[in-house]
């Protein structure tokens, strides 16, 4: 059997280490222990004759698997529903249409054999997306008992386990979170056993390699393994303000790392549109916040009035009797402490002290701040747009009318292109509670990939994914192929050739967008452009057209 090129460069480290480690006296790294390559893809009974099973190792790419839409292979199949996982397979489904996924997988599948890290949901789940990628002569649905087995002995504490486990309906963003934070946690496991194993190989050779312990102006150690450089494309940062209306304190502006921004769905219309969501998400807000500059003034008012009183007192002398003349000595002592007060809180207003300045200072020792809510706006916007943008319509809400939690259907108009721009930080953010958190800047241009739409109420339905294929004719092998619909709607076992048209008459709970670049000239319109310098996996026809 011929030996596979990237599981023998895996090896490298840990035998290089072990060579030269050795002399030094020091632990060599643990051996290969990767528990389980990656399985073969199997066509079941696809009837394609003399064609053989194609193996999907490490060292191969989720799109160079994929064979071409013949009238051998007609079928792409769908996902085997036992009867509540529809919110499983649908997330699977829209998952399996985002190109940069598939791009995602390969890079980290090959650098988890690099390193000998185990990543059993990214086996899993790279596996599914070449069979769901990939006609087939028969359109039989695909059992997805690997990934349900392996999501299935996740950790109860994040809540996997009872989603995968659970017998009913479960919510599809629940579901697709969880499994985007599997992927992201095998990612951070796989670059934390990369800095190990390099950290071990740097200390063993520090003394020999002293003199050229820097290269490419990084710590040897840090430079890691051409094709290292795997970042989580679901991953993106919102920016977060807080400013106070009335004095102009603001809270430092903090950035938020999200795989899915939420949106919520008005309940007071009958159609809004996805821009309309975007929005009020961005748009300045009033809330109540307890103003940390406006408590400091109330504080010091409050002092100012307490060393008012106790001079007052101390002027007037002391009462006769030895009784009043402690008293006053006590009062003596209230006011050199509260004319301490009031200079520490005053200084503290003129250096502008923050509150976890002020926290670590000697005044938060003597000094009970007085919180005061002060009359303040607060704004998000993205401030790092991921390379594939998830959005979670929201459509729940409580009522005491309706006993409890209902289903919002206020109908969400989306486009197939969205610009991101608007919602985006630029280059300078604003400090003033009236004024935006920045002015748009950038250019963040999206196009729809897959959505997830719900049929039926809040505690019951079914979920339906309608997925795109990329771009129709690149790759097709007659006239007939090229002329296919681009889109599908899939339920399930059922795999039905759709138009855009179709595709963006429904009302959807879950959008998928990946990024692009707009052309040269941006004047141009979206059904002329071309795209520029955005890696894309090249992904082939999906689905069965002909059912």
């Amino acid at each position: 059997m011929a030996l596979d090129f990237v599981g023998s460069v895996a090896q490298v480290p840990s035998m290089l280490s072990a060579v030269l480690l050795r002399p030094f006296g020091l632990a060599t790294p643990k051996p290969f222990r990767r528990e389980r390559q990656l399985p073969f893809f199997t066509f079941f009974d696809n009837g394609l004759g003399a064609e053989p099973d194609v193996p999907l190792g490490p060292n191969a790419a989720t799109d160079s698997t994929q064979l071409s839409l013949t009238d051998k292979a007609p079928y792409y199949r769908g996902l085997y529903n036992p009867g509540v996982h529809c919110f499983m397979n649908s997330v699977v489904q829209s998952l399996c249409s985002v190109a940069l996924l598939g791009a995602y997988l390969d890079a980290v599948t090959a650098m988890a054999t690099r390193w000998d890290e185990p990543t059993p949901v990214t086996d899993a789940l790279r596996v599914l997306y070449v069979q769901l990628n990939t006609p087939h002569a028969k359109s039989a649905p695909i059992v997805p008992r690997e990934l349900k087995a392996i999501l299935s002995t996740v950790l109860q504490a994040n809540g996997m386990r009872s989603l995968i486990s659970a017998h009913q309906q479960q919510d599809a963003q629940e579901l697709a979170l969880l499994l985007l934070a599997a992927l992201d946690q095998e990612l951070g496991n796989v670059q934390q056993e990369r800095g190990r194993q390099w950290r071990r190989l740097n200390d063993g050779l520090r003394g020999v390699l002293a003199p050229s312990v820097d290269a490419l102006g990084k710590p040897r150690g840090s430079l890691g393994w051409t094709g290292d450089d795997v970042t989580f494309p679901f991953r993106g940062q919102y920016a977060q303000r807080i400013s106070c209306g009335e004095c102009g304190y603001m809270e430092a502006v903090r950035f938020f790392t999200f795989s899915d921004v939420s949106l919520t769905v008005p309940t007071n219309v009958g159609v809004c549109t996805l821009e309309q969501c975007f929005g009020a998400w961005a748009q300045l807000e009033q809330v109540e916040w307890v103003c940390h500059r406006c408590s400091l003034q109330k504080t010091l008012r409050k002092a100012q009035a307490e060393h008012a009183r106790l001079d007052a007192l101390t002027r007037a002398g002391p009462m006769p009797g030895e009784k009043g003349r402690r008293r006053w000595n006590a009062h003596a002592d209230e006011l050199v402490a509260a004319q301490g007060n009031v200079e520490n809180l005053a200084a503290a207003l003129r250096q502008g002290l923050h509150e976890s300045e002020f926290a670590a200072s000697e005044i938060a020792n003597t000094v009970q701040l007085v919180r005061t809510l002060g009359r303040s706006t607060k704004q998000v916007m993205l401030a790092k747009p991921p390379p594939v943008l998830v959005i979670h319509l929201n459509r729940s809400t409580f009522s005491l009318e309706a006993f409890g939690a209902s289903k919002i259907n206020t109908r969400v108009l989306f486009p197939e292109w969205l610009d991101m721009a608007p919602y985006t930080t630029g280059a300078h953010l604003a400090t003033s509670a009236t004024h935006p958190l920045s002015e748009p800047g950038g250019v963040y241009m999206y196009r729809l990939s897959a959505l997830v739409t719900h049929y039926g109420a809040h505690n019951y339905g079914h979920y339906v994914s309608f997925r795109r294929r990329s771009s129709a004719g690149a790759h097709a092998e007659s006239d007939n192929v090229a002329n296919r619909s681009e889109w599908a709607r899939i339920s399930d076992e059922s795999v039905q050739a759709c138009s855009l048209h179709q595709v963006l008459a429904q009302n959807p709970y879950l959008l998928f967008y990946e990024r692009v670049d707009l052309p040269l000239h941006p004047s141009i319109p979206p059904d002329s452009m071309r795209l520029h310098s955005v890696p894309r996996a090249r992904l082939l026809h999906r689905w069965n057209p002909a059912l």
